[in-house]
């Protein structure tokens, strides 16, 4: 047998040959594996015994061993984290003086520790003028910017894992909002 290494979500199979048909057993680190027939599959042809495990995680790590009539074949399992995507992107806002801009990007996969707004590349901190949301379990993230002004321009970015999506804020001057006055004849 093979040692696997597996991304999480999938599937691992550890193969087992025999010189001859036996009946196998699977063993994890040293315990009796109990297969569910879903999950975990367990299956026997003539002198092929195979292990199916259809969806991983971190709790199948661990040493697998297939015994049979006084032969054993050892193989370990490592499963790796998914890497994480940015499934939507931000987008570039335009705002006025004193008005709001909100940010929002979703991820492949919840993430909700490894994660970090920045603006200009310093990180933003929760305040009056700054709120942070995640929603759908850390895989939605909104930023939410209040009473922006003309030097608030900048780049927001959204980093998780080694994922990262930009845009721009644009806070236009006061000076843009003119008001008409109409003179009454």
């Amino acid at each position: 047998m093979e040692d696997l290494w597996v991304v999480e979500n999938q599937p691992a199979e550890f193969i087992c040959q025999f010189s001859r048909p036996v009946k196998a057993r699977w063993r994890k680190d040293g315990q009796l594996l109990q297969p569910d027939g879903r999950r975990v599959v367990v299956e026997q042809d003539w002198s092929v015994a195979r292990l199916y495990i259809n969806r991983v995680s971190n709790d199948d790590m661990g040493t697998y061993s297939c015994e049979a009539e006084g032969t054993c074949g050892v193989a370990s399992l490592h499963v790796e984290a998914k890497p994480i995507n940015i499934v939507q992107a931000m987008e570039n806002v335009e705002t006025f003086d004193g008005g709001e801009a909100l940010f929002e990007c979703a991820l492949s996969r919840p993430e909700s520790k490894d994660c970090h707004w920045l603006l200009d590349g310093k990180p933003v901190k929760e305040s009056p003028k700054a709120e942070i949301v995640s929603f759908e379990s850390g895989r939605r993230h909104l930023l939410l910017l209040k009473d922006l002004h003309d030097k608030d321009s900048c780049t927001v970015t959204f980093k998780a894992g080694t994922a990262t999506t930009s845009a721009q804020l644009t806070v236009k001057g006061g000076s843009s909002m003119l008001k008409e006055t109409h003179r009454l004849a």
